[in-house]
């Protein structure tokens, strides 16, 4: 893989230590929350649980760090207890929506028995940063410094694995669907921004993804329908038309296939999801001292994410 490491856009959707029990499993997640964007790493502090992923089983115990690929297909569970580190990131080729982990396809997993206290500090250095009532600008300094630490095991992992099977200008291909999302794309014009025949590009594609090249152009689209929603200030029709979906029943039909839900019902959750947590914090602000503004937000990770 011929790119920059220090080109990768790293940003982080969560980070936490939590302690869960057996109702910590994917069965109980909601469906959009069981197929997510976001690259994952739990590093367990004591206890144990399962992650599955295929044909593969990995124990989840103290003395190992396992990263979940994003879009990875697993099954989580744990039948006792399971204290643990955990984060959603992404780490994005240069001027793609694509994670490096998800190019890469599989769960990877590092020994830390000779590292616990170093990958421990690394973690509750990110966690008291995010908790800070205030940060100041070295902090976001420092806060990419440790993440760019914590997952290095990983990137060299991938740098190693892709040095001789990687696709001909793979990170211009998908630098180019990113950027032409909202256009209808051809095989055609694919294969030649790849200097690929059509043929070969679908099954390269294909054998590196672990999908078919046009199921990557949906996911793309749909990832930069998430960044709408979130806007508020565009119908669903607009949403599919400016995405490239052919039409809204299309764009519904690909949004249920890979999260589970049709968007209507996923934005619904949303919306109630900050409703809950507004409402939580007008009780405590009637009936107790009202919390800092790093416990609102430690109290807000709990209550949006136990699946963590």
């Amino acid at each position: 893989m011929d790119f920059d490491f220090n080109a990768l856009k790293l940003r982080t959707a969560k980070v936490d230590r939590i302690r869960v029990g057996p109702e910590w499993r994917t069965e109980n997640f909601f469906p959009a929350w069981r197929n997510i964007s976001y690259s994952r790493i739990y590093y367990p502090i004591s206890g144990q649980g399962t992650v599955m992923e295929g044909g593969h089983r990995y124990v989840l115990k103290p003395g190992m760090m396992l990263l979940i690929p994003a879009f990875a297909n697993v099954q989580v569970g744990c039948r006792r207890e399971l204290c643990k580190y955990w984060m959603h990131f992404n780490a994005l080729l240069p001027d793609t929506h694509t994670d490096i982990f998800f190019q890469y396809g599989h769960c990877i997993v590092i020994d830390t028995s000779n590292r616990n206290d170093y990958f421990s500090m690394l973690f509750e250095r990110l966690v008291n940063i995010e908790c800070q009532d205030q940060q100041h600008q070295i902090d976001y300094y420092e806060y990419d410094a440790l993440l760019r630490l914590l997952i290095a095991p990983f990137l060299r992992t991938v740098a190693e694995a892709q040095e001789q099977s990687a696709m001909p200008r793979a990170v211009e291909l998908l630098q180019y669907i990113d950027r032409n999302h909202g256009k209808k794309l051809t095989l055609t014009e694919l294969a030649a921004v790849a200097c690929m025949h059509p043929n070969y590009l679908c099954t390269c594609f294909h054998r590196k993804m672990h999908m078919s090249l046009f199921d990557y152009i949906n996911r793309v689209r749909l990832q930069h329908a998430f960044e709408y929603f979130r806007q508020g200030s565009m119908t669903l029709s607009e949403i599919a038309e400016k995405t490239g979906f052919s039409s809204i029943q299309t764009f519904s039909k690909n949004f249920r296939k890979i999260y589970g839900v049709p968007p209507r019902s996923y934005i619904k959750l949303e919306y109630e999801k900050k409703l809950d947590l507004a409402a939580s914090f007008q009780i405590d602000w009637k009936t107790t001292p009202a919390p800092s503004p790093a416990k609102q937000r430690s109290r807000g990770r709990r209550q949006q994410d136990q699946r963590g």
